[in-house]
């Protein structure tokens, strides 16, 4: 039976620990994106992704590109 875990979700971390530790096959979020519309980029960021812009539209991530090297 695959699972999905959800509620008071806010970080990359802990979304990652529960897939990794099996609590959870998926991870929904909900109020956490409406909150910060940049989360999967922040989190990608966090979690070491080499291009974490490339789960944006290129249109965010040419804004997020440009405020990264200020």
């Amino acid at each position: 039976i695959e699972t999905m875990a959800v509620g008071l979700i806010t970080e990359a971390i802990q979304a990652e620990d529960i897939l990794i530790n099996k609590h959870a096959d998926l991870i929904a979020m909900g109020r956490e994106l409406m909150v910060d519309s940049n989360w999967l980029y922040r989190s990608a960021k966090r979690l070491g992704q080499e291009n974490p812009y490339q789960y944006l539209p290129n249109s965010y991530g040419f804004y997020l590109r440009k405020r990264d090297k200020i």
